[in-house]
């Protein structure tokens, strides 16, 4: 499965490269080339989530430039962005650099081969020691320096009126820096995923989604930690006014472990979600999610959660910006931890839960059409029975511009 993925991700590639490269003398630019800077300064009481009495604090101070190549074609369209940054850390830890460069960079095509056909390819590449690219998902690990990537291609074709059909492959890959780190959270995953989508009236479409995921980590100590998922969905999106729109998905979604002692598991599927806007001052969203993924914390392989996240954003004036975003996560560790693991290998106990409460205020003021200044506090509150309890609480000052 995992090479026929591959294969499928090569030739979607490769005809997108061609079709572009045919297309040559037809390519022109538009305003290439964005550059900006970002100067920031973090401050955060608990530097390597530990808990109470183990914390430690720090300030992080980040210089940024970023460069942006945009190119219209005809009938495709590239982005291309490099963001280096330097960061100084006051009090780093015995196995933490202080200063360090970490690196951003990304990729995005997207090609129509016909009226009713378009191919895309995305790319995202970072270096970073961030336990979490996206911190919004509030996963936990190890506070170290990682590459991360991740590629997707994909097509999607109008198939008859009404009918879109839409293919992607992805791949994500995490490779530690730190070999100690590395031998037992490098992770690699491959997702297929096939969606048809009709739409029913101008105002309603549903649609169909199979997707297959397959996951693999590196482990010192042996521990077969590698699963398969699929997962079978339908779903409906609705727009009630140009305001307001409402969407649901439910499903049922498995998982096949590598390790024998790990049962099958099965579990609903389902993800409700709305969202709603005051035209031009308010937007709102809110979402609620059940399912099977991946697990936040070693040596379990997978975790069953329910997430509620909603966020809200607030043009309080027409230079000043107001945002608050909340998520709460229920992770179900029961029955996910490979049979050879011992009680030395878990943090807490072997079977368990974990609630994570994830809260963010914002205030941003835009200067002029090329300068902003924000601020931003974050709190994280982990309550773990397979892993150590913490706080933490984090204060962002940021000033960009662009050129």
């Amino acid at each position: 499965m995992r090479l026929a993925i591959k294969i499928v991700s090569g030739i979607v590639f490769s005809l997108m490269l061609f079709s572009i490269v045919a297309q040559g003398e037809e390519t022109t630019a538009l305003e290439p080339l964005k550059v900006s800077l970002t100067l920031r300064a973090d401050y955060t009481d608990n530097r390597d989530s530990l808990p109470d009495g183990l914390d430690e604090e720090t300030w992080d101070f980040y210089v940024k430039p970023r460069v942006d190549w945009l190119i219209d074609w005809e009938r495709s369209y590239l982005d291309l962005f490099y963001a280096p940054s330097w960061r100084y850390r006051t009090d780093e830890s015995d196995t933490q650099n202080e200063e360090e460069w970490q690196h951003d960079a990304g990729l995005r095509i997207e090609h129509s081969t016909s009226p009713g056909t378009v191919l895309r390819l995305d790319e995202k590449f970072d270096f970073t020691d961030d336990p979490a690219v996206s911190q919004e998902e509030g996963v936990v690990r190890r506070n170290s320096s990682y590459i991360l990537n991740r590629v997707e291609v994909g097509a999607t074709h109008m198939l008859s009126e009404g009918w879109t059909g839409d293919v992607a492959v992805r791949h994500m890959t995490k490779q530690y820096d730190e070999d100690l780190v590395a031998d037992d959270s490098d992770e690699d995953r491959i997702d297929g995923i096939v969606k048809a989508i009709f739409q029913a009236t101008p105002t309603l479409n549903t649609y169909g989604t199979v997707m297959y995921s397959d996951y693999s980590f590196d482990d010192s100590r042996g521990l077969e930690r590698d699963f398969s998922s699929v997962l079978l969905a339908i779903g409906v999106e609705q727009t009630i006014n140009p305001q307001l729109s409402v969407g649901a998905s439910v499903g049922v979604q498995s998982q096949d472990y590598d390790d024998a002692d790990i049962d099958v598991d099965e579990v609903p599927y389902a993800s409700v979600w709305v969202q709603a806007r005051t035209i031009p001052t308010t937007r709102i969203r809110g979402e609620v999610s059940h399912g099977l993924r991946d697990s936040d914390v070693y040596p379990f392989a997978s975790q069953e959660y329910t997430d509620v996240k909603a966020s809200v954003e607030w043009d309080v004036l027409p230079r000043v910006m107001l945002g608050v975003t909340g998520l709460y996560r229920n992770s179900d560790y029961d029955d996910a931890a490979p049979g050879a693991a011992t009680a030395g290998d878990f943090v807490g106990i072997a079977d368990g839960e974990e609630d994570k409460i994830i809260a963010m205020g914002e205030i941003a003021y835009k200067l002029n059409d090329r300068n902003k200044i924000s601020l931003m506090h974050r709190y994280e509150d982990v309550d773990s029975d397979v892993s150590w309890d913490y706080t933490k609480n984090t204060t962002r000052i940021l000033y960009g511009r662009s050129f």
